[in-house]
């Protein structure tokens, strides 16, 4: 398993390489341009020397070179002549250079000679060889000298291993330093890790290490990290809850037909006490499917936002769509002795799909036909209000204590439970009504004052805005309209 603390090592340990191999070769480029400058002046000075040993025989009136006056290493080489050809001396060593070399005036440049590589220059004078007469006679001096360049070799060689040694040993210590750092600094996100690392299914415990918080480029994935696994343990509970939930549910719904079907059989009964019994088996069938019904929508729900599908729908209208629900409820409501107030806005269109805008309202305006007396009234509402749809079911009935709001759209939590079977109640419709708002990014709020009744508020994006009617539907609004 590669590590990130060798990988940033070696990115450092590169990095420095290559700086130390750029500022050797700068040096050393910079070395070798002033030792040959220094060279070049040293040539032109020893030139210069021979130039000056060239003297004139006053007999004779003819420029000499007088050798005993000329002391240079026996190294170079050098050769006099006049300008007009005829040589006056050379050193001893003295071997014709490569023809390719110019011979100009202050010409400075390089030869190779017996596997010996030289640095050379030009340089011309001139001599008066009848001083006292005029006019006087000059001839023109040209010296050619060169001088092996094994010495700023050898020193560009000792400079270079200088400079090498040095700047290897500086990269050694920082990679060192540079190791010790990276690890140190790299601790905070070990530590993170260690922390992450610790979480179970059974521990969800996860507090990010103070190093970690301190950190800019940590604190974000920290926080991020600390979010989620709160998500994470949420969700899990949950599903631990409902799983635990649905199996009492269920168990309870089954015990109660076994034990009917078990009484039937304990003893010789008439055929009406068959068949009463067979109802209330019946029943009990209906609400156990019901539940299971109810399972499986909120399950579907879930898997469609999970899977991100649940937008993927055309507009639909949201008030044809909570009529037909009204409309279903006709019957329940007459049932309960009970008033059906609506006022719904026309041209409300909404991505909510037709199903999930059916079972929303449906298990909204059922719950509160269920918890209202009878002659209350339940008023459902539907309309604009800026960008988005707010649908709201308010009723008359005995209201909610304020310590159960919290905990009214969890899965199979009844506040009233001896109730629970009177109104067949499971406990999962207002858990599906908040999967449904919440699948759309909507808002699901009650309120309630014990006594007086419960408004639930439903906030969804729109679409478009609605022009407003109201109507009044249940028993005494159709009175009214047999009556006329």
């Amino acid at each position: 398993m590669r590590s990130l603390t060798h990988r940033l090592v070696v990115v450092v340990l590169l990095s420095e390489l290559l700086l130390t191999i750029t500022v050797t070769a700068i040096n050393l480029g910079y070395e070798r341009s002033q030792r040959y400058k220094a060279f070049d002046v040293m040539l032109r000075g020893r030139a210069a020397s021979v130039l000056g040993a060239v003297e004139v025989d006053e007999q004779k009136e003819v420029p000499v070179l007088n050798t005993k006056a000329i002391d240079l290493p026996q190294s170079d080489r050098y050769n006099v002549y006049l300008d007009s050809g005829e040589q006056l001396g050379h050193s001893p060593n003295w071997v014709e250079p490569p023809a390719n070399i110019i011979l100009d005036r202050g010409q400075i440049g390089r030869f190779r000679a017996e596997y010996v590589h030289y640095r050379y220059i030009t340089i011309q004078g001139s001599r008066k060889l009848d001083p006292d007469n005029a006019p006087s006679r000059t001839v023109g001096v040209i010296v050619f000298y060169a001088s092996p360049t094994t010495s700023v070799r050898d020193a560009l060689l000792h400079a270079g291993e200088f400079l090498i040694g040095a700047n290897f040993l500086v990269l050694a210590l920082s990679a060192l330093l540079a190791a010790t750092l990276v690890r140190r600094g790299m601790q905070p996100l070990q530590q993170l890790a260690i922390a992450a690392g610790s979480i179970t299914a059974t521990s969800w415990t996860f507090d990010p290490p103070q190093s970690a918080r301190s950190l800019k480029e940590l604190s974000g994935l920290a926080h991020a990290l600390e979010t989620t696994l709160l998500g994470l343990e949420r969700s899990f509970r949950q599903q631990q809850h409902f799983i635990h939930d649905a199996a009492h549910e269920l168990k309870t719904a089954v015990t109660i037909i076994k034990s009917s079907l078990q009484l039937l059989i304990y003893q010789p009964r008439t055929a009406e006490e068959y068949r009463a019994g067979v109802e209330t088996s019946l029943i009990d069938c209906g609400r156990m499917e019901d539940l299971v019904q109810k399972m499986l929508t909120l399950a579907r729900v879930e898997q469609l936002v999970t899977a991100g599908q649940i937008n993927d729908r055309p507009t639909v209208e949201a008030g044809e769509a909570i009529s037909q629900a009204i409309e279903h409820l006709r019957s329940v409501a007459d049932l309960h002795s009970l008033q059906l107030e609506t006022q719904l806005a026309d041209n409300l269109t909404t991505l909510v799909s037709p199903d999930h805008w059916d079972t929303l309202a449906t298990n909204l305006i059922l719950n509160a036909i269920q918890h209202s007396q009878p002659g209350g009234t339940v008023t459902v509402s539907c309309q604009i209000n800026q960008d988005t749809i707010l649908f709201t079911v308010s009723d008359s009935g005995s209201g909610i204590p304020s310590d159960s709001i919290p905990y009214v759209f969890d899965r199979f939590y009844r506040g009233d439970p001896s109730r629970a079977r009177t109104t067949g109640g499971t406990g999962l419709g207002l858990a599906i009504c908040k999967a449904i708002v919440d699948s759309y990014a909507g808002k699901i709020q009650i309120e309630s004052v014990l006594g007086q009744g419960t408004k639930v508020s439903v906030t969804l994006p729109s679409q478009s805005r609605p022009t407003l009617h109201s109507n009044g539907i249940g028993q005494s609004a159709r009175r009214e309209g047999e009556e006329g």
